[in-house]
């Protein structure tokens, strides 16, 4: 009775710092020297603690992918909004902009030809934050559904 708390307490030291993920080798090591043992008898310990404990550990790294893949899915709504309202947001506010004619003068073309490559150089980057944005809103999709199948999946798969 008394081996069978001193190994509980030990296996929930184990499942500890298996949460905090430690090494592998640093945890048999503490096992080691907490209850006496040789290394490869720590290392059965070990892993039969983490099929034992699996579902728990496996909750807690799902835990964390859930909520980095919501964290990456808003961001990317952030992109995208910020590269539609800079590339569509002018004309939407100000639909004359679509409607004027341009300028027939030499030096008013010169300079509002310079604005326009400016604007497409600008345009370009505002287009690769949405691009961006779209991608992680999908990875962070396709993480939440990976995280959501492991959580589902057998403990002992």
């Amino acid at each position: 009775m008394e081996q069978d708390q001193k190994n509980q307490a030990l296996a929930e030291f184990v499942l500890r710092e298996l949460e905090d993920e430690r090494n592998q080798d640093d945890v048999i090591a503490s096992i080691c020297l907490q209850s006496g043992w040789h290394w490869q008898d720590a290392k059965k310990f070990l892993e039969q603690v983490q099929v034992n404990y699996q579902p728990q550990l496996r909750a807690k790294q799902n835990n964390l992918v859930f909520l980095a893949s919501i964290i990456m899915i808003l961001d990317g709504i952030v992109n995208v909004i910020i590269g539609f309202s800079w590339i569509f947001g002018p004309a939407f506010f100000n639909p004359r902009l679509l409607s004027s004619k341009p300028p027939t003068d030499g030096v008013i073309v010169a300079t509002v030809m310079s604005y326009l490559i400016r604007a497409q150089i600008i345009n370009s980057f505002f287009l690769g934050l949405i691009l961006t944005g779209i991608g992680m809103i999908a990875g962070g999709i396709i993480w939440i559904g990976v995280s959501i199948w492991r959580g589902l999946k057998s403990p002992l798969t």
